[in-house]
């Protein structure tokens, strides 16, 4: 199955949301009321997987985040960069409950990790970071993420270390 992922509509007509549910509350009230907002304000930008009915079963959400601060990586790593350092963060991601453990959650991280690198050309970022939610950092770690060690939860991977597109 190929799997085709699309900017949310801003004005969110065109994607049929008020059904999903990814079991996380924080997450489903987010995309029905935030995603949005937000990117009409220019603050993140998601990416939805609809069907043909354009029923949202997925979706991501990114922003930049330009002063990620060093000092919390592993002191090797640290030493490379600034103080702080420019950064992109993979503010949410989430799957409907129907579709959870088909692999789509892997699609769409895999996506933002080359939306990243592409944005990245552009901003400067070295880093993608994102904030685990409910125990989710495993996941994250699959994909080369490493975890903070002052907070396993929060994960990063350099943008130049994540693999190319497949």
């Amino acid at each position: 199955m190929t799997y085709l992922t699309e900017l949310l509509d801003k004005k969110q007509k065109q994607h049929e949301i008020g059904g999903f549910d990814c079991g996380i509350a924080a997450l489903n009230i987010w995309l029905t009321t935030q995603a949005g907002q937000a990117a009409r304000k220019g603050h993140s930008v998601t990416f939805v997987l609809a069907n043909d009915h354009n029923v949202v079963l997925g979706y991501y959400a990114l922003a930049v985040r330009s002063r990620f601060p060093t000092e919390t990586l592993p002191p090797q790593l640290a030493a490379v960069f600034p103080a702080a350092t420019n950064a992109t963060v993979l503010a949410r991601l989430a799957v409907d409950l129907s579709q959870q453990g088909k692999g789509i959650g892997a699609v769409l991280l895999r996506e933002a990790m080359q939306r990243a690198k592409e944005m990245a050309a552009v901003t400067g970022d070295v880093l993608l970071y994102v904030d685990a939610k409910d125990g989710q950092a495993s996941f994250y770690a699959k994909y080369g993420f490493t975890p903070l060690s002052s907070n396993p939860q929060t994960l990063f991977i350099r943008i130049d270390e994540i693999p190319a597109a497949a």
